[in-house]
This record gives C-alpha cells, structure tokens and sequence, in this order.
C-alpha cells in the first residue's frame, strides 16, 4: 500500500523505514542528554505532527497514558492513527485500554 497523504512515523526507535513513501515524515522520541537539550516524549511528538499538517499518525508503541491521550485528539480531529501496545491476553488489553484512556485521572 502505498501512501500519497502527508504520514509521520513517531518511534522510540527507528524500527520502521518506508522508502516508496514520498510523503512520511519520522519522528523520533529523544531523552535530555545534555544541559539545556531537553527530552521529547511521544505525546509531544504527536502535538508536533498535528502543527505540521499529517494526515495520518503511525505510533509505534503507546505506552502512556498521555500518549494515547494525543492520539485519541488526533482522531477526534479527523487524522487517521495507527497503534500498538502490549498485553498478556484480550482481557488485560481491555483493562489497560480502560485505564489508559477511558477513565478519568484521579490526582
């Protein structure tokens, strides 16, 4: 499949490379390293690629609850979005899908 709608990859890791897609835009997540550079989460990325006008998000794995968070904005915007995250079976993938993201913090 391939894509002719602005696309940006937000990874940990570069684990995903798509040499055929003209329009993908990666975006990788950055720990603070040095005095004055500052970390870079995964939600923030996302916040990023929604400024910068992609019409689909590819997150590679969600592991936050502000990263799902920003990806559920994402598609109540109107962008496509496409995820992952890890769970032992279905019923604890609905669990941490309702802890995640359905429920209200409570701080």
């Amino acid at each position: 499949m391939l894509v002719n709608r602005p696309m940006a990859i937000i990874m940990d890791v570069a684990e995903l490379f798509l040499p055929y897609h003209k329009v993908v835009k990666p975006m990788f997540e950055r720990v603070s390293y040095a005095h004055g550079i500052r970390s870079i989460d995964k939600a923030e990325l996302i916040k990023q690629a929604l400024r910068s006008g992609v019409d689909i998000i590819v997150l590679n794995e969600a592991r936050s609850r502000e990263e799902f968070r920003a990806l559920a904005e994402a598609i109540t915007l109107g962008h496509g979005a496409l995820t992952t995250f890890h769970a032992d079976n279905i019923k604890a993938a609905e669990v941490r899908l309702e802890n995640l993201v359905l429920r209200p913090r409570t701080s």
